[in-house]
């Protein structure tokens, strides 16, 4: 059970990493609540199990997989939800 939770908690740490490189680059952040950010990584995480993918959870997941690849994390709508309300829909990004 502690090697499940150790890879589970190494998966959370890489995919914080990865989103935080990307916020970096796009001269964004991460929001700065920690809670936040741990509750949406784990959404998506729930997600990727789900779904296969790690699909934004505050997006529908449909069967068009061209529409569903729009929602990928960080989804396709992200920078422009980030410069018209200040984050993104779920909140995992801001500015």
């Amino acid at each position: 059970m502690d090697d499940i939770l150790a890879l589970i908690e190494a998966q959370k740490n890489e995919l914080k990493k990865r989103f935080n490189d990307h916020a970096l680059a796009n001269n964004i952040s991460l929001n700065n609540d920690s809670l936040v950010v741990d509750e949406l990584i784990d959404k998506l995480m729930v997600r990727k199990r789900k779904f296969g993918d790690l699909y934004c959870p505050c997006r529908f997941v449909t069967g068009d997989e061209t529409k569903n690849k729009e929602i990928i994390c960080p989804c396709i709508f992200h920078l422009e939800d980030i410069n018209a309300k200040g984050s993104c829909l779920c909140g995992l990004f801001i500015n």
